[in-house]
């Protein structure tokens, strides 16, 4: 009888216990279902902490669209942070454009929950069209206080900072007009005259940094030197852009000075936002070289809407990765005295030590004198040695034998194929001639080359020096040219 009594009194205490239970699950189910049927505006109008830009929310008519059935995501400045705000930016809010851009500046056209760990970079469009970085619990440089309130039309994170819209790298560096780099960038624009209208002719390098510089999708670190570092790089590299076109001549963006300072600005932009604490000791321009990094040379940063501006007294470039070496490719030529496909052959081997090889071979073409052509555009004005290599013999080659084969650079000074060279021997000649031997997969110094002029490169790739159009003799076999700069 006890063990009854003792059962029907745990059955009604549990009874009793479920009510309660449901009673406060319902209540939570309530609360929750008030909150997510109300929109996003009716969220944090209903909020006396963030009064102060459900106000700015009304006057700008952005009320409206957060309240509208399209989806949003809202960071939320409190009104202490708007407060702090108007006191560091005391006029900026009474103008009407710049608070619409504000407020626009804090909504995307999505929803986007946040997450503290293992969180991506999220690169965000806002209604002003500027793009805004969120990672984790930050939003820009400010910290997120009240993370996911959900709302019917999206969510909103309430943040304990904010800033005005910032101008992209391209508009912040107009503020340092009288600095020798942005006077350098002036300089690269050229003002023509066209039915009595002042256009600007922009050279296509030119016009892709300054398009990255503007763009507001994608993000870049760029460095400004000091007046004194700039001129001193610009004047180290210059010798190495020297063309025969004067200041103000009839092709401006040829002159040594275009290029030099174009190059110049081509190095202190790189791809991605690197903050100070990410910043490592090297980076990779746009142009592909090589930024040593001195954290101590940093004077002072400037955050852009698309990246990062770093002040700095020097970037202590290597002059190699700035006048590098390089390779012309067998299997690229630019053309043929006559095509002979039947003859041309792109070739992948095996060499004699077991490594894979890729190159051109024309055999049996019948044609005296034949020759390939290869151009590389942009090559520096600096003395380079140059090395071969080319392999016959391998297995499966008709070409068994030993041959010759000649290597012609053309003059840029007369347009013939008669610029000199420095032979292995220490001997000036009109071109190299390369003895191949069966089965020698190591490259083979050719000599010196010295370019007269910055720009496009061009040589030839010619048969045998008796003119012959005997099979073996006329064979021409390219993997590569390389082609090493001698600098101080």
């Amino acid at each position: 009888m006890n063990k009854i009594k003792i059962y029907n009194l745990l059955v009604l205490f549990s009874l009793l216990l479920l009510a309660a239970c449901k009673d406060g699950w319902e209540e939570h189910i309530e609360v929750t279902n008030t909150a997510n049927q109300q929109n996003l505006f009716e969220r944090i109008n209903s909020d006396p902490n963030l009064s102060q830009f459900a106000a700015y929310l009304k006057t700008t008519k952005y009320d409206a669209i957060l309240a509208s059935s399209k989806t949003y995501t809202a960071w939320v400045p409190d009104n202490a942070a708007i407060e702090a705000f108007n006191v560091s930016h005391p006029d900026y809010l009474k103008n009407e454009v710049n608070l619409r851009y504000f407020v626009g500046y804090h909504i995307v056209n999505t929803s986007y929950t946040l997450r503290t760990e293992g969180a991506d970079t999220l690169r965000l469009r806002t209604l002003s069209t500027k793009y805004i970085n969120s990672i984790g619990s930050t939003f820009e440089e400010t910290t997120v206080s009240k993370a996911n309130n959900f709302a019917s039309n999206g969510v909103y994170h309430v943040i304990s900072g904010t800033a005005a819209p910032k101008d992209n790298i391209w508009n912040t560096l107009r503020a340092y007009e009288t600095t020798a780099q942005y006077l350098a960038m002036q300089s690269l624009d050229t003002s023509v005259i066209a039915n009595g209208d002042t256009l600007i002719n922009r050279h296509v390098q030119w016009r892709s940094l300054v398009n990255s510089m503007s763009t507001e999708s994608a993000q870049f670190t760029y460095f400004v030197l000091d007046d004194a570092s700039f001129n001193q790089e610009a004047a180290k590299i210059a010798p190495y852009y020297a063309t025969d076109y004067p200041v103000g001549g009839r092709r401006p963006d040829s002159t040594t000075q275009f290029l030099t300072r174009l190059n110049m600005l081509r190095d202190v932009l790189v791809p991605g936002l690197y903050t100070p604490d990410r910043l490592p000791d090297t980076l990779i321009s746009v142009a592909g070289v090589k930024v040593p990094i001195n954290k101590t040379a940093i004077t002072s940063s400037k955050r852009a809407s698309n990246g990062i501006i770093y002040f700095v007294r020097s970037l202590p470039y290597r002059l190699k990765d700035r006048v590098p070496g390089f390779r012309i490719m067998g299997q690229s030529p630019s053309g043929f005295r006559e095509i002979k496909s039947g003859n041309t052959y792109y070739r992948t081997k095996v060499d004699s030590l077991g490594r894979v090889i890729k190159d051109i071979q024309v055999y049996g073409h019948g044609i005296a004198d034949y020759y390939i052509d290869y151009r590389r555009i942009n090559t520096h004005v600096v003395k380079y040695k140059v090395y071969v290599q080319a392999v016959c013999g391998l297995l499966g080659d008709p070409q068994v034998n030993a041959y010759t084969q000649r290597y012609q650079f053309k003059n840029p000074l007369n347009g013939l194929y008669t610029a000199p060279v420095v032979t292995d021997a220490g001997l000036t000649a009109a071109l190299f001639t390369q003895t191949l031997i069966p089965k020698n997969s190591n490259e083979v110094y050719l000599g010196e080359y010295t370019r007269s002029k910055y720009g496009t490169l061009e040589l030839r790739l010619l048969s045998a020096s008796n003119a012959s159009t005997t099979t073996i003799i006329n064979t021409l076999i390219l993997s590569y040219l390389r082609f090493e700069p001698v600098l101080p």
